[in-house]
């Protein structure tokens, strides 16, 4: 993970909290190590954004306007550093236009393809503010600038995919069919760095977004896509591994050692999810790197037959004792408290899995949605088992379907999980869409018109965000079936968003 040389901490400027990637890092640092972006062209347009971060870091460009730097900015970014031609350069064919009408609502600007006397290509629009301007919580018109950006897209062809917001100060990139929580986001300050800068030329510029090369989709859909088959092949993978194990540990606790098959599950899945937990913890700075591969390489000459087994078990231990010396904070979710899988007597062998599940990255690839659809998987899986034979019989049988292929285990026993698109439409159009008529409605009770509401106007007082305040924190969500918990984890995603951003404005207005 590259560190950045020229951090911004403003406020205006940095990724908001509880964010993802729109792609794997590791795919657009790898993309920007290429040849082609070491050319005079990349370190020209290099240039000119350095000239905007001497400008910022200046103090000058924060005493001017959207309107006074707009023109400029697009022209000198979007057009002289990423190759986004304009139709005063006299040329056949450009790519991008200021304030183009779509379906009723105008962008600041549009990009793609257009040509004199045909239809335009519209592949991506751009929402612009001014340097001072908070992307999530200032407001004109009732909208933040990133729901402004969102409103353009419904309102363009599908073929239109990438919205960009900007505030001169930072650079977002959302995809239409991804959820407002991913994105790709880049500081003026940070593109000081050239590496950084080669990784925001690959994605922004003209052939990152709408221009295909010789058979070749423009970088960042090529890009999406691998990240989109990577998180899905991991998935499968972990599953696949995860499914297999656990079937086979449930057994040689039930057939081999003698427990009934519920205390064998029991166990069995309270022993993963710690290892889950820790690998989780370890890859987003939670334990100290690589905390599962010093639990499983122990010191020669024990005295036990088992010592992977139990410096695992020692590990546990660590993790629920307060005031330990090993860099390892205290976990007091009850996860780790005394249990008795804590008791029980495994051959080494099965440490082998406990480190493949910690070879797995868990701080991008194996993502919350990675994890949810894995335990939502899981736990239809094991009711399915228990209801029927395949512990029934001997080991055997229990190892046959331990190595069964996914998608016969799948058409045996019935089973289906979530995909995140479907939960978080479902969340969109009923949470979200309640929460927002709501809002509404007290807009309309404080004499906002009913007109100006459907808009997005608010008043903008200390009374309307406190009733907002309260609207939410009156809302309850309850999922009986709720399985993995996939939907409420959306709706937890959305909540919390929607807290932020009123407790925000409630204290922007003096709440």
């Amino acid at each position: 993970m590259s560190v950045l040389l020229f951090p911004d901490n403003s406020p205006v400027a940095i990724r908001q909290p509880k964010t993802d990637r729109l792609i794997l890092a590791r795919l657009v640092e790898g993309l920007s190590k290429d040849q082609e972006f070491r050319s005079k062209e990349v370190t020209e347009a290099h240039g000119i954004l350095v000239r905007w971060a001497d400008f910022y870091e200046s103090g000058r460009l924060g005493t001017l306007t959207e309107t006074q730097l707009q023109g400029d900015f697009l022209s000198e970014v979007f057009g002289k550093a990423l190759g986004y031609g304009r139709a005063v350069e006299n040329e056949d064919i450009w790519h991008y236009e200021q304030h183009r009408s779509i379906g009723g609502s105008t962008p600041d600007a549009v990009l793609g393809r257009f040509e004199q006397d045909a239809d335009p290509d519209i592949l991506g629009v751009i929402e612009l503010k001014g340097p001072t301007v908070h992307l999530d919580r200032d407001r004109s018109g009732g909208r933040t600038a990133v729901e402004q950006c969102w409103d353009y897209l419904v309102d363009t062809p599908t073929e239109c995919r990438w919205g960009i917001v900007s505030n001169m100060v930072s650079f977002r990139l959302y995809e239409r069919n991804s959820t407002r929580r991913a994105y790709e986001h880049f500081t003026l300050q940070s593109l000081r760095d050239i590496n950084v800068f080669r990784q925001f030329y690959a994605l922004f510029h003209r052939k990152g977004l709408i221009e295909w090369t010789f058979k070749h989709p423009p970088r960042a859909v090529a890009l999406l896509e691998q990240t989109q088959n990577r998180q899905r092949e991991v998935s499968d993978e972990l599953y696949d591994a995860y499914s297999e194990n656990r079937t086979r540990l449930i057994s040689e606790l039930h057939h081999r050692q003698g427990l009934p098959l519920d205390d064998a599950i029991e166990m069995t899945q309270r022993l993963l999810d710690r290892v889950f937990f820790i690998a989780f913890c370890e890859d987003r700075g939670l334990l100290p790197e690589k905390t599962i591969s010093k639990a499983y390489k122990v010191n020669g000459f024990q005295a036990v037959t088992n010592p992977r087994w139990q410096s695992f078990k020692n590990l546990f231990r660590i993790m629920n004792t307060e005031g330990t010396n090993h860099d390892i904070p205290y976990y007091n979710g009850g996860l780790f408290a005394p249990h008795a899988v804590d008791d029980l007597e495994l051959d080494d062998n099965w440490t082998g899995f406990f480190t493949r599940i910690g070879e797995y990255d868990f701080g991008e690839e194996v993502n919350l949605e990675v994890l949810g659809h894995l335990f939502e998987r899981s736990i239809t899986e094991i009711e399915k088992l228990k209801e029927s034979n395949f512990f029934a019989g001997d080991a055997d049988k229990a190892e046959e379907f331990a190595t069964m292929p996914q998608s016969i285990k799948r058409k045996h026993l019935g089973v289906y999980y979530t995909p995140r698109e479907l939960t978080s439409l479902v969340v969109e159009y009923t949470i979200e869409e309640l929460i927002r008529n709501r809002f509404k409605t007290l807009a309309v009770d404080q004499g906002v018109s009913k007109k100006e509401a459907e808009k997005g106007v608010v008043p903008e007082t200390k009374e309307y965000w406190s009733g907002c305040l309260d609207i939410l924190r009156n809302l309850k969500i309850v999922d009986p079936a709720c399985g993995s918990g996939a939907f409420l984890f959306q709706a937890y995603n959305l909540l919390e968003q929607a807290y932020q951003e009123t407790i925000d404005n409630l204290g922007r207005v003096g709440g």
